[in-house]
């Protein structure tokens, strides 16, 4: 299986095709406190009546979602994310009578094909799902390697 850097971005590693890994912050669950939600340890972004990385409003007691990017007072927790490509259907606005949610109308693909987009790649025929993510790049890679054999 080709292991590769990605051409045109050198933080994405390409395992064969149709599976990457790329870099990020790590995905928390936690109970909202108030000292949580201080920018010493989250992102300033993160506040009471905000919203969370799932697009939830984040209530004091209750649990929220966010990227670790880190606070004023402490680090960024990067982990590494596996994804697959996947085909989707992108032309059809209903499947089996409910809405489509990768439908892409013709008049945006059409503005796309004449570069309204300007240099921005846009792809309707697949989206690339998460598989997992680990905590070492090595890990990710074994991963990657994994499903790309799959």
């Amino acid at each position: 299986m080709k292991v590769s850097k990605h051409p045109d971005n050198e933080n994405i590693t390409n395992v064969g095709d149709n599976v990457r890994i790329e870099p990020g912050p790590k995905l928390v669950t936690a109970v909202a406190t108030e000292e949580l939600l201080h920018n010493s340890r989250t992102a300033e972004h993160y506040v009471e009546g905000g919203r969370d990385s799932n697009g939830r409003p984040i209530e004091l007691g209750k649990e929220f979602t966010y990227l670790e990017w880190g606070g004023t007072e402490t680090e960024r927790k990067e982990v590494f994310y596996v994804y697959r490509k996947v085909e989707v259907n992108s032309t059809d606005e209903f499947i089996d009578g409910e809405p489509n949610p990768n439908f892409v109308p013709q008049h945006v693909r059409d503005a796309a094909a004449n570069g309204d987009y300007g240099d921005n790649l846009v792809a309707y025929d697949y989206k690339w799902e998460e598989v997992g993510s680990r905590a070492t790049y090595e890990a990710a890679l074994d991963l990657a390697q994994k499903t790309a054999g799959e």
